[in-house]
């Protein structure tokens, strides 16, 4: 699900081509290097399959493992180590967008009863009119498309054959390079910011909003804030056409951009998100307050009339107190230095 009013608070490229994303990834890499940040011996990502492996139900011809791992693939043959990061078979019950999702699904299954069982007595009308004819075929269409609905979930075994073909590719690798499956014990969102934020990977691959809350301003650089996002394919259904990368910290995405200006020949990021709550922020706990006021996994929705707007407000009047405190005291550190009695300037 992610954080609510992404666009407003998050910095979003223009679609790059596959080639563009591979040279920043490459780029940023060796500049960790250079700056002994890392000991790999190549880029890295991580992927969110449970996420990614969603988001291609019904929408092509490859099954979701299939579309995951391809996606996987086309960075490995380009020198990228993958990990493939899954979710685990349980939920923490402070995940509310979980329990709303579980939810929902019960309802559509018990509407479903319902419109089966109206259906049943459609059928067996004698002698139906052209009226219940069409009510008939109208309510057909609505099961269809709620039965879809129902449905659209990844298969109990996408994890598994995930991580068999992982392992199958990784064994004829000739490079080192490899493609490897992690299972988390809750959901994965957790470990793939950690992976981040301990420079452990260069960028995330999902579409997880959440991850600009979890990671932040984090990093030994300040810039694990990279997430890639919204892979297409191309006609052929094998490579990756184009992707985008986002970020809620606008110092990343001056650093990307710095890195694509030449490769690219314009601004990666044409707009500037009007309310980005998270930027700068170094208090995971604010990052958090701010996320569950307008919407996240844990609080789904939100506060009511709390948008991205309201937290920006919020956020510049807390900032603006703890000035005035930190003025007061720095003045009141200098006073006393100078043998001046402070409670007559209080």
């Amino acid at each position: 699900m992610g954080i609510s009013s992404q666009k407003q608070i998050l910095w979003k490229s223009l679609g790059l081509q596959f080639q563009d994303v591979i040279y920043f990834l490459e780029q940023h890499y060796l500049q960790r290097r250079r700056n002994e940040l890392t000991r790999r011996q190549r880029p890295r990502i991580t992927i969110d399959v449970s996420l990614l492996g969603f988001t291609f139900l019904n929408k092509t011809s490859l099954s979701a493992a299939n579309a995951v791992f391809l996606i996987a693939k086309c960075f490995a043959e380009r020198g990228i180590d993958v990990i493939l990061d899954a979710d685990g078979t349980r939920r923490h019950h402070s995940k509310r967008a979980h329990q709303d999702r579980v939810a929902s699904k019960d309802r559509l299954r018990i509407e479903l009863l319902g419109l089966r069982a109206s259906l049943g007595q459609l059928i067996h009308q004698p002698n139906p009119t052209d009226e219940i004819i069409a009510e008939k075929d109208e309510l057909t269409k609505t099961i269809k498309t709620k039965e879809k609905q129902y449905q659209r979930s990844l298969p109990s075994d996408f994890v598994v054959n995930l991580e068999k073909l992982a392992q199958s590719w990784t064994s004829k690798s000739k490079n080192g390079v490899s493609i490897s499956l992690e299972r988390s014990l809750w959901q994965a969102d957790p470990t793939i910011a950690k992976r981040a934020i301990d420079g452990d990977i260069d960028a995330i691959l999902s579409g997880d909003s959440d991850f600009a809350m979890y990671v932040g301003t984090g990093g030994k650089d300040g810039m694990a804030d990279i997430m890639i996002r919204n892979p297409s394919f191309t006609s052929k259904r094998d490579s990756i056409k184009t992707l985008e990368i986002w970020t809620g910290q606008k110092r990343v995405a001056e650093y990307i951009n710095g890195v694509l200006d030449t490769k690219i020949g314009e601004d990666t990021f044409p707009e500037t998100p009007p309310h980005p709550i998270f930027d700068g922020l170094n208090s995971f706990r604010a990052r958090a307050l701010l996320a569950i006021g307008v919407g996240c996994d844990a609080l789904p929705g939100g506060i009511n009339q709390f948008g991205a707007r309201r937290a920006m407000e919020v956020r510049k009047k807390i900032e603006d107190a703890m000035m005035k405190v930190r003025k007061k005291v720095d003045w009141t550190i200098v006073m006393k230095q100078c043998g001046i009695s402070v409670t007559n300037y209080s």
